[in-house]
């Protein structure tokens, strides 16, 4: 049967097979840390969690496999024995029910395996093993994110178990992070401080001391948080050292300590220039200063991602906002400074549309609008489909417009003025191309457009606009009445003055064409006049003007301003969306979601709700609210029915923030709605949704329902669908690999190994390549296909290392590689690998491994001197862990003790039996003990001890080793007699050896000796009876032929009465 336990990134082998488990997502949080401690923790705990034997045969066979580590068959076999026996109460039931769920916590079926627990508690409450299920029961719930009931079972276990129990470490620290979970940071603080007082050296103290560090954070006890964070980085090491700076960094922001915060980035900086903590302490760093007043030191910070390259999504943004403040500072040609250099580093990619916007508006700014122009149309040429390019669109086309090329103008405007558009700025842009009808006389045609925007327009300011052109429109068609009844319905009463009207039309001149510094200043001026008329627009506008302008002080008055004077203004709901977009980033996700929710309660039409909740859903996720967060996407996907583009997109959005923070089944849930629509399977939305729930479903143990998603998701346009700048997740050949995963754990191995051939035969250059290429040649070394191996493995395992290849699967290929080389015989070659993984990998648990099958060859090639080096230097420094050795371990001792009796070191041997005995090293190993016995049987009788002697090699017979060994020491036994010239004892000695055991080559031996020992008692007739026996019974045996020639010599009338010699 194939083995399935594949190679992925992580690593957990033995001597077997090599197994690569996977790791958690780095966003799952503590959870991804926690699931590689826990791979650890099984590694070592595995021979500590070992069922007890059962005469039963059902429940030895399931023991059985449970020992060779076949958890899969195990748990079924002890699914069949508990389904049998559900009505009985022995003990076997209880310890069957225990391991059952070991087998399914190894095998990553967490849900399972919690509930295996449980039920073992339920059955035998008084089991010793009671504490560890307990832990188990609260690992597992953390690993499912079931936060409440992880939190209570890890307290009831560190109320209720021995202080020394060897999973206390880890709950301690499980129990803080599951408290950090449940915002509970008082919590966490009595946790995290209890593991560090009781373990201050242990395994998991950086972990907790950070922990420590984040529960105090959480309470603002920043001198504290500090303090921890400073610990960490002191005694953390090279692991947590930049993790340190950048928590030291971001709680002395949050503490408005300016100096220690610029020190912790600085001390980032030095560790790990480019790092991407560097860049998020260096960008939150930017807020500190400048809300100290420290504004050039916060340009100098931004300044620094200057010389990021290539620049990424952080860099990008903090040279927006560089070039923001030299804009705002009337600093065009600086700004361009900084954005050129950028753009060209970014030339065509989504990133640069904002930078060329801002380019343009620097361009502009310097009077150079030809050149502003064409940086607006090269956004909207390069990036038709972007936020920004309707933006720049319209302030082409005005700047086209005021040069009077009203053909170029229109056609910019074009795709917005549609019927269809759904463009923010289609109005704007309507009555843009009203004016260009104006300017160029096409009145009548003017004055229709601006009829209908006027009567259908729900916007105070494009309603005031285009009436005002409305009616200039009607005066030059000399229809003075409709101009009147416009401007009437304009002013309504009293009429505006003529100062403030053009004010406002300046200001909002400004605003729609994103000059916000601009327009604060007109707004400013005209909300100082007397009464001004729609100042509930001007303050609306001011308010989005001031924080595009980088002034949230101001923004916030002016919208405070406009609530608490105009509440029943229909520019607030506008405003609180188009603010609470703005604001909906990192820094600023709390001021973000306020005025979301308060644009989501406003709201009365139903789209315009589910926009603000779905930006409600992003903003809260960015605050860390998961659970309110999933609940205001839900909701946005319900306003819409789900029948949406937005619809899906929410529910998708839900689902995403439910899987962040561990609530994986919910998750589900939700995903399983979306994908049950009639949508077209083409939809990219559903496509992403398939892709998400095919993951979730892997990772929740449902490897079969995975596969189908991964199948339906993979398609025959999968490839082509994939093109362009992706993530590296997903890539297609990753996805395939991740489908070769599902289709394993599911119990296709044949169907897996055939998706690896696609990702070989496809993306051949690939890292994953060499993924799906250690995974084919492990399913061939099972099929024992060993030349197979070798081609796949190549030059993975190849004297010169592929470039880029991972450590892992470097150490894997290398590892099956010497493994077939061994069974292939091929010593050399084999020898070469195991050299290679040890100079590569020395700290690997491998090495060891490496090391005795160098050792291995060196007795198989006759080199016993070679054998003892190796070995020796491999116990100079053993494998670490769990008091139980590996079994190879056991077996090196072996070959160490057969190597030095092959070389006849007796004394030598005499002192290491007598050392590992005292140390009961391999004391649970029958075959061990024998052989240590053996092996100082033979330096016993080489030193003529020959009572010692037999004393040692009746032990290695009772020791219940194989039959090979006992026959051996039983046959050596014999010889001690013999060399003594005892041959009556001697002869028994023989025929137990014939009689006991079931070993041919030693009972041929022994029965030629025996018949020897007849034949010097002068017994010839026996001894002819022997040597007929030997040859009838083991006529293949080497024995044999000698037989067969004494039997030739002996005298026919030999007697069996003849009297006996030397006795």
């Amino acid at each position: 049967m194939v083995d399935r336990n594949r190679h992925r990134p992580g690593v957990a082998q033995d001597m077997d097979r090599f197994r690569i488990l996977r790791s958690i997502p780095p966003e799952t949080g503590p959870g991804r840390l926690g699931g590689c401690l826990l791979a650890v923790v099984l590694v070592f705990t595995a021979a500590r969690d070992l069922p007890a034997q059962n005469p039963a045969e059902d429940l030895k066979f399931a023991n059985g496999l449970f020992q060779q580590r076949r958890y899969d068959l195990a748990a079924e076999e002890y699914r069949k024995f508990l389904d049998a026996n559900a009505k009985s109460t022995a003990p076997e039931v209880a310890g069957a029910t225990y391991a059952l769920a070991t087998c399914k916590l190894f095998l990553g079926q967490y849900a399972e395996a919690r509930k295996a627990f449980e039920d073992f508690l339920l059955i035998d409450p008084d089991n010793p093993n009671v504490a560890s299920a307990r832990f188990r029961v609260g690992e597992t719930s953390y690993l499912l994110g079931d936060v409440e009931k992880g939190a209570k079972a890890l307290k009831q276990y560190l109320d209720e178990a021995p202080a020394d129990h060897p999973q206390r470490d880890s709950a301690l620290v499980y129990a803080g992070d599951l408290a950090l979970r449940q915002e509970k940071p008082r919590d966490a603080e009595a946790s995290y401080a209890k593991s560090l007082a009781e373990f201050p050296k242990g395994r998991l103290a950086t972990r907790a001391i950070f922990g420590l560090g984040r529960a105090y954070s959480l309470q603002k006890q920043h001198d504290k948080a500090l303090e921890q964070f400073r610990r960490l980085k002191a005694e953390g090491g090279k692991d947590w050292s930049e993790r340190a700076d950048h928590q030291l960094a971001l709680e002395a922001i949050a503490a408005n300590r300016v100096d220690e915060a610029t020190a912790a980035v600085d001390s980032l900086e030095k560790q790990s220039p480019a790092g991407a903590m560097t860049a998020d302490a260096r960008y939150r760093l930017v807020d500190l200063l400048v809300a100290n007043g420290r504004k050039d030191d916060a340009a100098n910070a931004l300044a620094k991602f200057l010389d990021v390259d290539p620049p990424t999504a952080v860099s990008i943004q903090a040279i927006a906002r560089l070039a923001a403040m030299k804009l705002e500072k009337k600093q065009p040609r600086e700004a361009l400074d900084v954005l050129e250099p950028t753009l060209r580093k970014v030339a065509g990619q989504p990133a640069s549309a904002g930078l060329l916007h801002q380019a343009a508006e620097a361009q502009a700014m310097l009077g150079q609008k030809a050149d502003a122009r064409k940086l607006y149309e090269r956004l909207v040429q390069e990036f038709p489909a972007d936020a920004w390019a309707d933006d720049a669109r319209l302030r082409a086309a005005e700047i086209a417009a005021e040069a009077r090329e009203f053909a170029a103008a229109s056609k910019l405007i074009a795709p917005i003025v549609a019927d269809d558009s759904k463009s923010q700025l289609a109005e704007d842009a309507r009555l843009l191309s009203a004016r260009i009808d104006l300017n160029e006389n096409r009145t009548a045609a003017a004055a229709e457009k601006l009829a209908r925007l006027v009567e259908a327009t729900k916007r105070a300011d494009v309603k005031a606009a285009a009436s005002y052109q409305l009616a200039l429109a009607y005066k030059a068609l000399g229809d003075n009445d409709k101009a009147r009844k416009v401007l009437g319905a304009m002013t309504a009463s009293p009429a505006p003055s003529a100062s403030s009207e053009p004010l406002l039309l300046l200001a909002q001149s400004d605003f729609e064409g994103g000059r916000f510094a601009e327009a604060v200043e007109s707004l400013n001026k005209y909300l100082k006049q007397d009464s001004p008329r729609l100042a509930d627009h001007a303050l609306a506008w001011l308010a989005i003007s001031c924080w595009e302008t980088g002034k949230p002080a101001e923004a916030a008055e002016s919208l405070a301003r406009l609530e608490k004077q105009f509440p029943g203004s229909d520019t607030r709901l506008p405003t609180l969306i188009r603010l609470g977009e703005a604001a909906n980033k990192p820094e600023t996700a709390t001021q973000a979601a306020q005025w979301l929710r308060q644009a989501a309660d406003l709201a009365t039409d139903d789209a315009l709700k589910a926009r603000a909740f779905a930006e409600l859903g992003h903003a809260l996720a960015l605050s860390g609210k998961t659970e309110e967060s999933a609940a205001a996407f839900a909701k946005s996907a319900e306003l819409t029915g789900g029948a949406t583009d937005a619809g899906r997109q929410a529910s998708l959005s839900a689902a995403r923030v439910l899987a962040a923070s561990g609530r994986d089944e919910e998750a589900l849930k939700r995903l399983d709605t979306l994908l049950s629509g009639e949508a077209a399977a083409s939809d990219a939305t559903l496509r992403k949704a398939r892709l998400m729930r095919a993951r979730l479903l892997a990772k929740t143990g449902k490897f079969e329902a995975a596969a189908d998603d991964y199948s339906l998701y993979a398609g025959k346009d999968f490839e082509t669908q994939a093109e362009g700048d992706v993530p590296a997740e997903n890539r297609p050949e990753r996805i395939l690999a991740d489908w070769a995963y599902a289709l394993a754990d599911a119990g296709k191995a044949d169907e897996a190994d055939k998706v690896f051939r696609r990702v070989l035969e496809n993306y051949s250059k690939s890292a994953t390549a060499a993924e799906a290429r250690v995974n084919l040649a492990e399913s061939a070394w099972s099929a024992k296909k060993y030349d197979q191996v070798g081609e796949l493995l190549g030059d993975l395992a190849g004297e010169t290392r592929p470039e880029g290849l991972p450590d892992t699967l470097r150490e894997a290929a290398l590892y099956r590689a010497g493994r077939t080389g061994v069974e292939q015989r091929k010593w050399a070659e084999a020898e070469a690998f195991w050299k290679r993984l040890i100079a590569e990998f020395p700290a690997s648990v491998l090495a060891g491994e490496a090391a005795f099958w160098r050792a291995e060859i060196a007795m198989r090639t006759d080199r016993p001197d070679d054998a003892i080096a190796i070995l020796e230097e491999l116990f100079r420094k053993p494998p670490q862990g769990d008091s139980k050795p590996p079994a190879w371990l056991v077996t090196a001792r072996t070959r160490q003790l057969q190597a030095m009796i092959s070389t006849k070191k007796w004394e030598d041997i005499l002192k290491l039996t007598d050392r590992l005995k005292q140390e009961k090293f391999g004391d649970d190993s029958a075959e061990f003990k024998g052989e240590a016995n053996y092996a100082s049987g033979r330096a016993y009788q080489a030193e003529a001890r020959f009572d010692e002697a037999r004393a040692a090699y009746q032990a290695a017979i009772d020791a219940g080793g194989p039959a090979e060994l006992a026959a051996r020491a039983q046959f050596m036994r014999g010889e001690t007699f013999f060399h003594q010239k005892n041959y009556r004892e001697s002869l028994r000695e023989f025929l137990k050896v014939d009689i006991l055991h079931d070993a041919p080559s030693w009972q041929a031996a022994a029965l030629l000796e025996a018949a020897k020992v007849y034949e010097r008692l002068n017994q010839q007739r026996d001894a002819a009876d022997l040597y007929e026996r030997l040859v009838d019974r083991f006529p293949k045996e080497a024995a044999a032929v000698e037989a067969q020639a004494r039997l030739r010599s002996l005298k026919p009338t030999a007697s069996r009465t003849d009297a006996p010699a030397g006795k």
